[in-house]
């Protein structure tokens, strides 16, 4: 498929943040962060419309920030520095994890302006984690990792959270930081976007690919544009991405590529100042691209084929073997074919066209052929799942691709019968299952790997309340219950908490902070109204509070009698 663009407007606004993944709303109105004339550190939102005059939605006061994100509906913001995230919600401005000192790394806010996630590092850059928040400033979860995060990514509902990794890695959390799907690639992932609920999360690696991964964690297509994307956006449903090129790492001459629902591309722009922010709008109606200098140009889409300027025949056998000496057969078929659905009886073409795409298949499966023999089936794996996206109709690849899938599978398997720990082994077991769904070794294997896991977690929960760290034995108990959930340990999780709610409140009884000890007696008889304990020392509390209430009067009227 191919894309007209057409340029609504374009303004220079100097000193303004660039537009943010999902600053752009269905109708073409962008949020911007501009800067307020003799104010300095004070920028107002203000939303553009596809016509007609600018609309304040508020301001926000702070030092100069590496990326700010807006979301366009509520004007909430996140804004990162170097060591801090923060946070802007109604004119109010607030620092997250205000008591950890740490680097930042990525950041990213939902379109709806509510979920945030984050990642950073120690301020020595040797250990690194990974946090999701809401707007108020609360910390829904935090992970250590124990590998780079190099970006990150949040959905349009908040509820999911993507991280790309330095060892090539992609993963997908819910909002309770639970790993949905884990991928492997072969290059640092340097770009992420996700759709609003995460039907599918769009990468981008330093290799040159860009991808397409679905809510189950496999891919659905992979296509190499021709250079290294370091900004990507996707619309709501995935048929449309877009993604900022540069041929080299300080290269400033950029090409502003669409990719279709199949991954495949047109350039549009080719951008001489450096582009710093793009947009999608959910429907993918409207593009909006922000440059260095202040540039900002609003561009509608539409799609057709008549749109795409027709290639010459002698064009078209140029560009052809621009392709081929570029080792490029996908790229070339693929120009092969649109000249063709515009040209149906060019004979000549549609010959070279078959002859390229027996070659394409044939190089394909000798290559991965031999990786297999080598011993190295995710390699041949991830080549027929490039391959195959570009031919889907290809039995050979088909079967090719299936014949991968099992190696690949059945040296997961192999490999997670001699991992060194209970969670290698449980990584490498659902690599086998993303590989062959209907590997049946894989899901029992896993089950048992869960069982072991949850027996070594309620040992240790076990060790932990006989010690009275409550806390300690609390997530070691939700571990095993997330590994191999029971009844029995669900109703243990719900004793323990009552018992960790008791404890605190004894502990504020003795310390003589009769209004905490009540208020956590409270929490324990709405979970448990028969804990006698509870009840009696409720009512000590009261009694402790009446009387303290009672002295206090008492001092007053014997001042005011002094008085």
């Amino acid at each position: 498929m191919s894309f007209s663009t057409a340029l609504l407007w374009e303004q220079r606004l100097r000193g303004g943040y660039p537009v943010s993944s999902f600053s752009l709303q269905d109708g073409g109105e962008l949020l911007l962060a501009l800067p307020r004339p003799l104010e300095p550190r004070t920028h107002d939102l203000f939303l553009l419309p596809e016509q007609g005059s600018p609309v304040k939605q508020g301001s926000i006061s702070v030092e100069t920030l590496l990326k700010l994100d807006v979301a366009p509906l509520t004007g909430r913001c996140l804004g990162r520095t170097s060591d801090s995230f923060y946070l802007f919600r109604n004119g109010e401005k607030a620092r997250f994890l205000p008591e950890k000192r740490f680097l930042t790394q990525d950041a990213s806010l939902s379109r709806n302006g509510m979920q945030f996630v984050a990642a950073y590092s120690n301020v020595a850059g040797s250990a690194f984690g990974l946090a999701m928040g809401d707007i108020q400033g609360n910390l829904l979860w935090a992970i250590d990792l124990d590998y780079v995060p190099l970006c990150v990514a949040v959905s349009g509902n908040g509820l999911f959270a993507a991280e790309g990794s330095e060892d090539g890695r992609v993963a997908l959390r819910d909002v309770h930081g639970r790993e949905v799907w884990r991928f492997g690639l072969e290059a640092p992932v340097c770009a992420l976007a996700c759709t609003e609920e995460a039907e599918a999360t769009v990468y981008a690696t330093r290799g040159g690919e860009i991808g397409l991964i679905d809510s189950q964690g496999k891919r659905i297509w992979s296509a190499f544009p021709g250079g290294t994307a370091h900004l990507l956006a996707v619309t709501a449903n995935a048929d449309r991405a877009a993604a900022v090129l540069c041929s080299e790492e300080h290269d400033v001459q950029q090409n502003l590529v669409l990719l279709d629902e199949t991954g495949q591309y047109e350039t549009h722009l080719q951008c001489e100042e450096a582009v710093t922010g793009i947009a999608l709008s959910p429907g993918g109606g409207y593009l909006a691209v922000s440059r260095r200098g202040g540039l900002v140009s609003m561009l509608k889409l539409q799609a057709g084929r008549q749109q795409t300027p027709a290639l010459q025949n002698e064009q078209v056998e140029v560009r052809v073997q621009e392709l081929l000496a570029q080792s490029d057969r996908g790229g070339a078929l693929l120009l092969l074919r649109r000249h063709l659905q515009q040209h149906p009886a060019d004979v000549e073409n549609a010959m070279q066209c078959m002859q390229i795409y027996e070659q394409y298949v044939q190089s394909a499966l000798s290559t991965a052929r031999i990786m297999l023999e080598a011993g190295s089936p995710q390699a041949a794996l991830n080549l027929l799942q490039e391959a195959f996206a570009a031919e889907p109709e290809s039995p050979q690849l088909a079967a090719a691709l299936q014949e991968a899938r099992t190696a690949w599978a059945q040296k997961c398997l192999a490999l997670a019968e001699s991992a060194a720990d209970l969670r290698e082994q449980e990584q490498l077991l659902l690599q086998a299952l993303q590989a062959q769904d209907a590997c049946l070794q894989a899901r029992v294997q896993l089950k048992q790997n869960r069982l072991r896991q949850a027996e070594e977690a309620d040992a240790e929960a076990a060790r932990l309340e006989q010690m009275q760290d409550w806390s300690g034995a609390l997530a070691m108990l939700e571990h095993a219950q997330h590994a191999a959930p029971t009844q029995a340990r669900a109703e243990k999780l719900a004793a323990l908490q009552v018992s960790q709610l008791y404890a605190l409140a004894m502990e504020a009884y003795e310390a003589g902070s009769y209004g905490d000890a009540l208020f956590q007696l409270k929490k324990v008889l709405q979970r448990s109204p028969n804990h006698a304990a509870a009840v009696r020392y409720a009512a000590f509390a009261q009694q402790m509070l009446q009387s303290q209430a009672g002295q206090e009067d008492a001092l007053t009227q014997r001042f005011q009698f002094l008085e």
